[in-house]
């Protein structure tokens, strides 16, 4: 029903040139986009050193205006992601460092903001999850293992604050890939609905249960203070 998801953040890098002739006057300017371009090479010679479970991805935003125009201005924009919010504060860091030296290589000033909202990791709540997947069983349903989500979601950051569980259901008899047209169109379909219909009477019922059953209410408390961030 739950598993885990990846701490996520956005980091957008603003490189700031110098404008001249690309062909009568290059030595005048100062590449903004060698310096983003620099960037990403550099974070490409970093992935050999980050852990398996980390991705780092970005695309070009900006990147000039005119091929006859050394670029004075350019930005990327990028995702980072671990599975631990401890990682995340040495990894970004290095991520910073790659810019910070294509700016210096290129003589270029650059700025960096977290252009969205940054997303915490996911912190299943196991006895929580237990309960919630025997009303499901009692209810017919056949449980899959726990999955381990390899995006990032908002959730893992309400999961930071109180016990939480993140359940998924089927929406095909077969799998698809995830943010596709294919995806998108099994959505609409009548075992999505019944699939979201199923989850939603599942979590009333253990969020009835927890309610009710001080026992129970006590042990997902007992777990959520001695979690893993």
């Amino acid at each position: 029903s739950s598993g885990k998801s990846r701490v996520l953040v956005p980091i957008s890098f603003t490189f700031t040139g110098k404008t001249a002739h690309a062909a009568s006057d290059p030595h005048k300017g100062v590449n903004a986009l060698d310096a983003l371009l620099l960037t990403f090479n550099n974070i490409n010679a970093l992935r050999e050193h980050i852990l398996p479970d980390a991705r780092i991805h970005g695309i070009v935003k900006e990147g000039g205006l005119a091929a006859n125009v050394v670029p004075e201005r350019a930005v990327g924009e990028f995702y980072v992601r671990s599975m631990s919010l401890d990682y995340m504060e040495e990894l970004q860091e290095k991520v910073i460092n790659c810019a910070r030296a294509g700016a210096l290589a290129t003589g270029c000033s650059m700025e960096y903001e977290h252009h969205e909202a940054i997303y915490h990791n996911l912190v299943t709540n196991q006895t929580l999850s237990k309960h919630y997947d025997g009303i499901l069983k009692e209810m017919g349903i056949e449980v899959q293992p726990p999955r381990e989500s390899f995006g990032s979601l908002d959730m893992g950051n309400v999961s930071q604050v109180v016990p939480s569980i993140n359940p998924y259901f089927g929406i095909a008899d077969h799998r698809i890939a995830g943010h596709t047209v294919e995806f998108r169109d099994a959505t609409l379909t009548e075992l999505a609905k019944e699939g979201m219909i199923t989850t939603i009477v599942a979590m009333v019922k253990t969020a009835i249960d927890m309610n009710e059953d001080d026992e129970f209410f006590q042990a997902v408390q007992e777990e959520f203070k001695n979690r893993e961030r």
